[in-house]
């Protein structure tokens, strides 16, 4: 068993996930575990965890579980699988290796063939890691390059938007109106509207294969190696 999936803070519980080892070996299935930040009794789910049931991890390309402002707790399974938009009009927007993204219902996900809507051959390569989002707009996180990826709640319906070529293709987070994306050893500010590029700056490899930025007391931090890069907000 390994635990790669990120960790999230719900109040006061620290909420993250566990899978499988790469390749898929052995017997295992995956769990999404609760824990007091000051110890205590932890609250734990399982998948997959019948009589002949395996596998189900809980890993999102690294990215964290989604916690809803009402408690709820949304992963995505498998070994294909980027983390789940969980989007402010009631929708819910996943994708993954299968490179096809899928609209569904908050209220009722639907189970296999139950999806709204699906997008095929979206991305030209793996989805992975965390996605942002802003009103009914999603931004993925696909390896040939940030998709931004719109929903409408009344027609029940996506569309791409855009998809960035100028090689940012990590998990991204949105600052001040800038998506930032770390990427073959750059830290990328690209334009929510359209993709763009507002700058870059170069950080260096990484130790990981989804590093994502973070914000915080209106700076930007970015990893490589061995150093943690911080960007002031301007």
């Amino acid at each position: 068993m390994l635990q790669r999936a990120s960790l999230v803070l719900d109040g006061s519980r620290v909420v993250f996930g566990f899978g499988g080892n790469y390749g898929d070996c052995g017997p295992y299935h995956g769990w999404v575990e609760s824990v007091p930040v000051t110890g205590g009794r932890p609250y734990r789910f399982d998948v997959d965890s019948g009589r002949g049931e395996r596998e189900g991890a809980v890993w999102m390309g690294g990215a964290a579980p989604i916690v809803t402002k009402a408690g709820d707790i949304y992963v995505a399974v498998g070994n294909g699988s980027a983390a789940p938009s969980v989007l402010p009009n009631g929708l819910v927007l996943q994708a993954g290796k299968s490179q096809t993204i899928y609209l569904l219902r908050q209220s009722h996900l639907g189970g296999i063939g139950g999806q709204l809507q699906e997008r095929t051959g979206a991305c030209g390569n793996d989805f992975g890691g965390g996605a942002a989002f802003s009103g009914s707009t999603a931004y993925l996180p696909c390896d040939n390059g940030l998709m931004a990826v719109r929903t409408d709640a009344a027609e029940q319906s996506l569309a791409v938007a855009w998809q960035t070529s100028s090689g940012a293709a990590g998990a991204p987070i949105l600052v001040g109106g800038l998506l930032f994306v770390e990427s073959g050893g750059d830290l990328y500010a690209l334009r929510r509207t359209n993709g763009s590029v507002e700058a870059t700056y170069p950080v260096g490899s990484t130790a990981s294969h989804f590093p994502t930025p973070s914000y915080g007391d209106r700076h930007v931090f970015a990893v490589s190696t061995d150093q943690v890069h911080a960007f002031v907000e301007r």
